[in-house]
């Protein structure tokens, strides 16, 4: 099987989501927003003391940020690349764990989905104020330093060695999902049996709704504004994630260039896919996963989502097909027909 290569975003929606009152149990519903993870997250929550509990999710977030973010001076990954080439750094546990995760996903679809792409990521500039098209010669010299296979771990002291200077990991593409694996966790060992996060698009869900109805999160429309629904999808204690073209992008030369980087040529992936979508118990393997699946085409895309036990998926092409994995049909509404043919 040949895979192709990486880089990060999800772009969800939840709908039909009611607010209720407190009941005879004395559980009240609570939902607030925040700025976090370069992302707005809204966190939703329905039991005893839910506000309280809401709070300390929000919390529990933050500390991943400040863990794995590649700007903030001091985190574990900012102080593992800049100490790329030259010496191993010692991390935390969550990092550790989540960095291993990350590069055994990288193996798992031979690079489709690479946390060594930060050089890239860096170069291209997309969704700042240096967003170009590099020349050739840079992308070539950067491409050098990308490769799973140049990271090396020691277990004793949780010790990752970047083993080339200038390498950079990324983990963007895989933290918003473990974040909101652990902020569920902490919700439901609180006694919460209904909530779900929504990592800027990333959703996982814990139980199903107060009116014991699963939710319904809707996936976005790739060639709509944001808040126009392709389709819908019901989910219980599961986690859905969705990379495209649409939301971080430049355009130069009448060319528009996404944020989701081929790690084989250094330019915006051109796989024919303008939408992915997995659907899986976890928010950290849904979150790189769809990564993987939009940089490895339809066919190897769909095959993988298949091999694969508990991962299910939807592909939506550039000719508006749209492919759906065959334990995921009965839960899925297609809500645009006229547009888009569903294979």
């Amino acid at each position: 099987m040949i895979f192709k290569n990486k880089i990060i975003l999800t772009s969800i929606l939840v709908i039909s989501i009611f607010l209720v009152g407190c009941s005879t149990d004395q559980s009240i519903t609570s939902s607030d927003t925040k700025y976090l993870m370069g992302t707005s997250v809204q966190i939703r929550a329905h039991g005893p003391k839910a506000e309280q509990l809401l709070e300390k999710s929000f919390d529990i977030i933050s500390d991943i940020e400040y863990k794995m973010s590649m700007n903030i001076e001091g985190s574990d990954i900012n102080r593992l690349n800049q100490a790329a080439g030259k010496e191993g750094v010692s991390v935390s546990d969550e990092t550790y764990y989540v960095v291993k995760e990350a590069i055994e996903y990288a193996r798992l679809t031979e690079g489709a989905f690479d946390p060594t792409v930060g050089p890239l990521v860096r170069l291209w500039g997309i969704n700042t104020d240096e967003a170009r098209v590099p020349s050739q010669e840079e992308i070539d010299e950067t491409l050098e330093l990308i490769g799973y296979n140049k990271v090396e771990f020691n277990d004793e002291n949780n010790e990752i060695f970047l083993t080339k200077e200038g390498m950079k990991i990324d983990v963007g593409g895989i933290a918003k999902g473990y974040a909101a694996d652990k902020a569920v966790e902490f919700l439901r060992d609180n006694g919460i049996k209904s909530a779900y996060v929504n990592m800027g698009g990333g959703v996982t869900t814990l139980g199903a709704r107060e009116d014991d109805n699963p939710w319904r999160v809707g996936i976005q429309d790739p060639r709509e504004p944001r808040g126009e629904v392709l389709a819908i999808v019901n989910l219980m204690d599961m986690s859905v994630d969705t990379s495209g073209d649409y939301e971080r992008y430049f355009i130069e030369d009448g060319v528009r260039y996404h944020h989701i980087l081929d790690t084989n040529t250094g330019y915006p992936s051109d796989m024919g896919i303008i939408s992915s979508t997995i659907v899986t118990p976890k928010g950290l393997k849904a979150d790189s996963l769809s990564t993987a699946i939009y940089n490895l085409g339809l066919e190897e895309g769909m095959r993988l989502i298949e091999e694969i036990e508990g991962v299910e998926g939807i592909i939506v092409t550039d000719d508006n097909k749209v492919y759906i994995s065959s334990n995921l049909e009965e839960e899925v509404n297609l809500v645009k027909e006229e547009k888009y043919q569903l294979q």
